[in-house]
């Protein structure tokens, strides 16, 4: 865990490029929550560390009593849309760069070190993302929208928010 950055540090200044911070976003997540922390925690991070915040929506299931179980920091918003959520996220947030990702999301070890890179190599592009696979275990509903999107390298006028990263001075001068 030596590439956690934790509250229990001292306090650094917000926009700290050895910092890479991860948003999640909960409610009622205990089912994916535990398999994303772990896979936090085991981010490949080179040169930075990985602060992960958990902004929860008021579950009412066993989502924080697992989340306490790791080195993260917690905050309560009962009744908060997803955006006031992750804006929420951001602004405690102390790294230079800022990711979002879905409890029910499981996105690869080198996510942290692929999205810092193609944001430090690229200063034109102040967001990036993918769109979510398919679970082999999904709905009618969710095989139909997954068939409905395009590959997309470039521009977008979407880009799903449960799956990006952002310079957090991008973020912040748009929110």
């Amino acid at each position: 865990m030596k590439n956690l950055f934790t509250d229990n540090e001292c306090k650094k200044q917000k926009n700290d490029p050895t910092i890479f911070s991860i948003v999640v976003p909960t409610f009622n997540e205990e089912k994916y929550i535990g398999p994303l922390l772990e896979r936090l925690i085991d981010f490949v991070s080179d040169d930075f560390k990985i602060e992960i915040i958990i902004i929860d929506n008021g579950s009412n299931d066993d989502t924080l009593s697992i989340v306490q179980q790791y080195p993260c920091v917690i905050h309560v918003l009962p009744d908060a849309t997803i955006a006031e959520m992750r804006n929420y996220g951001a602004s405690e947030a102390h790294g230079k760069w800022i990711g979002f990702i879905d409890a029910d999301c499981m996105p690869i070890k080198k996510w942290a070190v692929l999205a810092k890179t193609k944001l430090e190599d690229s200063p034109k592009i102040g967001v990036i993302g993918s769109f979510y696979s398919m679970s082999p275990d999904t709905t009618w509903v969710e095989r139909l929208w997954y068939s409905m999107r395009s590959a997309t390298i470039g521009k977008v006028n979407f880009l799903p928010a449960g799956n990006m990263a952002v310079r957090r001075s991008e973020f912040l001068r748009f929110k």
